[in-house]
């Protein structure tokens, strides 16, 4: 999908049409999927979208912060460069302190939020493999298929969770497990990609651990009640 359309004096990469069709209708899709589960207020409506907001400016300016000595230096030149998997990583922490911070006054809407996003994310992340797939595995199966199902099977976690009616935060960590938990140990042996960005294995184990403290956090507040 490297083809560039010309429309008059602009130039537009197919990849990044079909990227943006992809985040829209995963956002269109899990809007529909946790309509039943979240019952979103429109506070968290807004929450969610200027949580992307963080998450989109840290992405493109972190840079700056990370490249410091350059920046001072050139910093139209660190600008114009492609962000990485460092600035992905801190886009995602900016944006979860900021969540947390903005619904420190309401847990519910907090573990809304967060699995709203959580479930979002992996709906895009499933079908962006499918667009764009890839392979680090010798052999005849792509690495994009083994993380397809992956997550395929996590969202029928997240279904089949709800029909039991299990809780909202019990939810939230099970998918933060299987999926840093999974990614971790397969970054171990494979390289793997979130969305086209292969990170470190100590983050998707990040990912694991704040599953764990979530979950112990829903037995310890179902204990004390």
């Amino acid at each position: 999908m490297n083809e560039v359309w010309s429309i008059g004096p602009l130039l537009v990469r197919q990849s990044w049409v079909v990227l943006i069709l992809i985040v829209l209708i995963g956002y269109f899709l899990s809007v529909q999927f946790f309509f039943d589960i979240l019952k979103r207020k429109k506070e968290e409506s807004e929450m969610f979208w200027n949580g992307f907001f963080a998450f989109f400016v840290t992405f493109q300016f972190s840079k700056l912060v990370l490249n410091p000595s350059v920046a001072l230096s050139d910093p139209i030149a660190v600008l114009a460069t492609p962000s990485g998997a460092n600035e992905w990583m801190v886009a995602w922490v900016i944006m979860s302190i900021y969540l947390w911070w903005s619904t420190r006054v309401d847990i519910t809407q907090r573990l809304n939020l967060f699995t709203h996003i959580t479930g979002a994310f992996l709906l895009i992340e499933t079908m962006y493999y499918a667009f764009f797939p890839f392979t680090t595995i010798s052999g005849s199966i792509r690495t994009s298929v083994v993380l397809m199902m992956m997550n395929t099977l996590i969202l029928g976690l997240i279904y089949f969770q709800h029909r039991r009616n299990e809780q909202v935060q019990r939810v939230l960590g099970q998918v933060l497990v299987f999926y840093g938990g999974i990614k971790g140990v397969l970054s171990l042996f494979i390289s793997v990609r979130m969305l086209d960005y292969s990170l470190p294995n100590w983050f998707y184990f990040m990912i694991f651990i704040a599953g764990l403290i979530t979950l112990s956090s829903q037995t310890k507040n179902k204990e004390a009640s």
